[in-house]
């Protein structure tokens, strides 16, 4: 039996004794290293420290399962790949990549509260690079689309950059975009004006529909996986 064929055996098991409330779970901003273990094999993690304390029993089998992964999650830890601190979402995508597939009720509830710490802090500390490397590529782009006849000194840009190029400025302008919120398939957004309030900032004219057709235009170019906005 694999490990995913063991996982739901055992997460079958646990739901007919005690059902887990996987909506608080992924509310939380982090889970412990524990915790995270638990929920990945379908254990509440409160049942699952009632058992470490050796205040509860559980089968040998729901143990194993936990151990088997709580030992893959150290190891990564250990490696540098997880922290302490391990955010819904980003558990969600260690997982994949280890092929253990989570119990489904967690996997739904985490996308929709997905409000972890870690995800917030880190779109904080990029916020400052993203608004500058987005205006500044929407300024070259811009200047390839100039006619010859109006930006002089322009004249040799759209020479001088090679087609590969062009199609990276569209991926990093796509990918800045979508990882602050930006949806190709939602017809109002924010990050427009954030774009523009960021270019007057740095002395950088901008106006809103500008930006709504570079980012348009670079979706177009380099279309996001859809999955990432379900």
């Amino acid at each position: 039996m694999g490990i995913n064929e063991s996982l739901k055996h055992a997460n079958t098991q646990v739901i007919q004794k005690r059902t887990i409330d996987y909506a608080f779970w992924a509310r939380l901003d982090f889970w412990t290293l524990e915790e995270f273990a638990a929920v990945a094999v379908g254990l509440d993690p409160d049942e699952m420290r009632l058992r470490l304390s050796g205040k509860q029993m559980l089968s040998e089998g729901k143990y194993g399962h936990f151990q088997k992964v709580f030992r893959l999650i150290l190891r990564s830890k250990n490696s540098g790949t997880l922290t302490e601190r391990v955010p819904p979402r980003r558990g969600l995508r260690w997982l994949e990549q280890k092929g253990i597939e989570p119990p489904y009720a967690l996997e739904r509830e985490v996308k929709t509260y997905d409000r972890s710490v870690d995800w917030q802090l880190e779109c904080i500390k990029q916020e400052e690079m993203f608004r500058t490397q987005i205006v500044s590529m929407e300024t070259k782009i811009r200047a390839l689309t100039v006619p010859q006849s109006i930006s002089h000194d322009n004249d040799n840009v759209a020479s001088e950059v090679h087609p590969k190029r062009l199609i990276s400025m569209f991926k990093v302008i796509t990918i800045l975009a979508v990882d602050r919120g930006y949806n190709p398939n939602k017809g109002r957004s924010d990050i427009h004006s954030k774009v523009v309030s960021a270019g007057a900032l740095m002395d950088v004219n901008i106006d809103v529909d500008t930006v709504r057709s570079v980012l348009r235009e670079s979706a177009e170019k380099v279309p996001p996986d859809q999955r990432y906005f379900d």
